[in-house]
């Protein structure tokens, strides 16, 4: 299954994204998870988007000429280990505060339009 085919395409400043634009098993599979590590309700900017880039992304690319914060994401994409506690462990020390902001960034432009009702309405016959 190719999934990057499903996902959207998102680039800015040297990182190309690719996230589902729906919520999915994953999603909910890795903040289940995650909730085990670190309560729901502890949970701040970091932790949500630490469990909205794992359950959304399907891949990210980084281009070689890029910041050192480009060249922590791509470590840490490259080399995340298996278990979802290193993978907490290892974002904690190589994502920053700017990555974050990038990574809501790409995901708010990455999202299935709503259907808006009120465009969608068929009027009924009142006879």
């Amino acid at each position: 299954m190719n999934l990057k085919a499903m996902a959207r395409k998102y680039t800015a400043g040297g990182v190309t994204w690719w996230l589902m634009p729906y919520a999915t098993l994953r999603n909910q599979s890795v903040a289940a998870e995650f909730a085990h590590i670190i309560p729901r309700d502890r949970w701040d900017t970091v932790q949500h988007t630490f469990v909205m880039l794992e359950g959304s992304t399907v891949d990210v690319e980084v281009a070689e000429a890029n910041d050192q914060d480009g060249i922590r994401l791509r470590q840490y994409w490259q080399e995340r280990p298996v278990d979802l506690p290193g993978r907490w462990n290892a974002f904690t020390l190589l994502v920053s505060d700017a990555l974050v902001d990038a990574f809501w960034e790409a995901y708010f432009a990455t999202r299935e339009p709503l259907i808006d009702p009120e465009a969608e309405a068929v009027s009924v016959p009142t006879s």
